[in-house]
């Protein structure tokens, strides 16, 4: 505000004088000087009317406000849930854990079951494939003796 108006502009010796600069000045320049300091009243006044609308628009929500004593609540709630929070994610961790370790314990017995699983059945396989083989065989050496004797028979009969 105080750049609005320039008081040493009116308090100088040059704004007291006449235009000749010796005396108290004529009633066209009070009127001019007058005029200049209406307009800076006004345009004070209406300053001062819009800076009287806010300060009664936050006097207005300042009944929303939150004072210190309920912030200093809230920092303290917030401090408690997140205490609490901490707590309750150490404890989900440690639970993670334990609950991480069963598992293993439990894939290690699971793949331990189909290892051996897997070795019965390959050794079933093996032993039935062997069981063929043994058959296949002995019908190739049967069916290789009947037919030695069958081939005898011939040429003892061609004789």
């Amino acid at each position: 505000m105080a750049s609005m108006i320039d008081t040493d502009r009116f308090r100088s010796k040059a704004a007291a004088s006449q235009t000749t600069g010796s005396g108290g000045g004529g009633v066209d320049e009070t009127q001019r000087r007058l005029a200049a300091v209406e307009s800076s009243v006004n345009a004070l006044r209406s300053e001062v009317s819009e800076l009287r609308g806010d300060v009664k628009a936050i006097q207005a929500q300042m009944e929303h406000f939150a004072t210190k004593a309920e912030l200093k609540d809230v920092r303290v709630e917030i401090q408690v849930l997140r205490t609490e929070t901490q707590v309750g994610l150490q404890a989900l961790r440690m639970e993670m854990q334990v609950g991480q370790q069963a598992l293993r314990v439990e894939m290690q017995a699971v793949r331990t079951e189909v290892h051996a699983a897997i070795r019965t059945e390959i050794a079933q396989l093996e032993s039935r494939l062997q069981a063929r083989q043994n058959r296949a065989i002995q019908w190739y050496v049967g069916t290789a003796i009947a037919f030695t004797a069958a081939i005898c028979a011939f040429m003892k009969f061609l004789q």
